[in-house]
């Protein structure tokens, strides 16, 4: 059940149409930044990285990811190997991130992903190729 701070469904996606201008408007992504760092001060309880990063906001979806629930990043771990989302994999976050959801661990055990490297100096970090 929806909670009463809960947005209804129009105007989320009144909201997220009001965005999709500054996809392809580079002068429009400011606004689209502080707009959805609003939002996610305000709903912390959903997924924001995705959409932050998809706007620029790399830090800010970082900070996201790393305090959003269990739950709530499933989507958002298969989204990290698209080439989008480089970016993010590149934070220094991305290390505690992967630990969190347990990749880290994995990788340690089996080996990190294809076309990557895990390594530990100067601190550990995923080296992957394009």
């Amino acid at each position: 059940a929806a909670s009463s701070t809960e947005p209804p469904p129009t105007a989320i996606m009144a909201w997220q149409r009001s965005l999709a201008p500054a996809l392809v408007n580079a002068d429009l992504q400011a606004d689209a930044r502080k707009t959805l760092g609003d939002a996610a001060a305000a709903h912390p309880e959903r997924e924001w990285t995705i959409l932050l990063d998809s706007f620029g906001a790399v830090d800010a979806a970082m900070e996201c990811a790393l305090h959003a629930n269990r739950a709530a990043t499933q989507s958002l771990l298969l989204s990290l190997w698209y080439p989008q989302f480089r970016s993010l994999r590149e934070k220094p976050g991305f290390m505690d991130l992967a630990g969190q959801q347990g990749m880290l661990a994995y990788w340690q055990e089996r080996g990190p992903p294809d076309a990557c490297r895990l390594l530990e100096t100067p601190a550990m970090h995923l080296e992957c190729g394009p």
